[in-house]
């Protein structure tokens, strides 16, 4: 009963956190879809996602089975390192497995190039809030001028690693951009925007919200 209050408590925070990342804008081109973590989704390895990526990259793995991260921060400290260091099967590694099956592989592995690209290094975690196995970091980065950028992770304990991503804010947005940006290509160089390449990128993003996020079917409930 603890454990399921402590899940409450932090999707309750998720969904502030998403719609301040709604209102103030993301890494990648949102769409309208619904981007709120669930803390509470079962982890496993990341053996096979890493496998996935280092199949697609034509490197070896360098991912979580190699390390300890002891807390949610390392794991997200640590993802920020891959995408510094361009280390796709790295990066790929540290999400629940179960993400590389909902979202498929070609799309979770463009998706994460696409977002890997805007990570600038000013990002700093905000906070943590966890309980029972289940944690969520948000972070954020400030930009002159202008209002922060936010986002947030949402984590569990288990796997060989310790920590697991299986919501990140910015993966949702830039699923979407992905996708929809490929099917628009499919079209030509000078076709108009489709809304038929909306709709995918959105469906495709809803499918992982559904899946991790904390709304009506999600794997949370």
């Amino acid at each position: 009963m603890e454990a399921l209050k402590s899940f409450k408590r932090l999707a309750a925070l998720a969904l502030l956190a998403a719609s301040l990342v709604a209102g103030c804008g993301g890494d990648s081109s949102p769409s309208p879809a619904s981007t709120t973590p669930n803390p509470g989704s079962a982890a496993g390895t990341g053996s096979e996602a890493g496998t996935a990526a280092a199949t697609d990259a034509g490197t070896s793995s360098a991912g979580p089975e190699q390390m300890v991260l002891a807390t949610p921060e390392d794991t997200v400290e640590q993802l920020w390192t891959f995408y510094r260091e361009e280390n796709l099967p790295g990066a790929v590694s540290l999400y629940d497995p179960k993400v590389l099956k909902v979202v498929g592989r070609d799309t979770l592995i463009g998706a994460i190039r696409t977002q890997m690209k805007t990570f600038t290094s000013d990002e700093t975690i905000a906070s943590v809030q966890g309980g029972a196995g289940g944690a969520l970091v948000s972070w954020q980065r400030d930009i002159p001028d202008r209002d922060p950028i936010l986002g947030s992770y949402a984590l569990s304990k288990g796997g060989r690693a310790g920590w697991m991503i299986h919501y990140d804010s910015s993966l949702s947005n830039a699923i979407y951009s992905y996708v929809r940006i490929s099917e628009q290509a499919k079209l030509g160089p000078n076709a108009e925007p489709a809304p038929e390449a909306i709709a995918a990128g959105q469906a495709a993003q809803r499918k992982y919200d559904t899946a991790f996020g904390a709304g009506p079917g999600s794997a949370g409930k």
